[in-house]
């Protein structure tokens, strides 16, 4: 179901032509291959990348806000003490969301190169 899905919106955009009546089989009898219309198709990898990069900022985001509520535990009142820089910089989960949210920059970057800005920075705000 899921194939005959892909080769519906494939044939759709017109990367796959079923014109002949032939299914997702290409001449030599090998499924249809996704790597290969992504690749043809550059606007398509640049809206994937940008997809994955925000993907990327959310979850940095989401991993570094976890830490900070790890850290302070209970003390969620306002005049509760805050932890201290070297409690958070001491948290693998906030260095690890660090690194996720800073790999937003580069792939936000290559989406770019391979799409045009007006397709990729809506995608980006999914």
């Amino acid at each position: 179901a899921l194939t005959a899905m892909v080769e519906a919106m494939a044939e759709a955009l017109g990367f796959l032509d079923l014109s002949d009546g032939e299914s997702s089989k290409t001449t030599e009898g090998t499924p249809m291959d996704i790597g290969r219309i992504i690749m043809t198709h550059p606007w398509l990898l640049g809206g994937m990348l940008a997809v994955g990069g925000a993907a990327l900022e959310g979850v940095g985001l989401i991993c570094q806000k976890k830490a900070q509520y790890q850290l302070m535990g209970d003390n969620l009142c306002a005049e509760d003490p805050k932890p201290s820089w070297r409690q958070v910089l001491q948290c693998p989960i906030w260095w690890a969301g660090l690194v996720l949210y800073l790999l937003y920059g580069p792939v936000n970057m290559m989406a770019m190169k391979y799409a045009p800005e007006t397709t990729g920075m809506p995608l980006t705000s999914v």
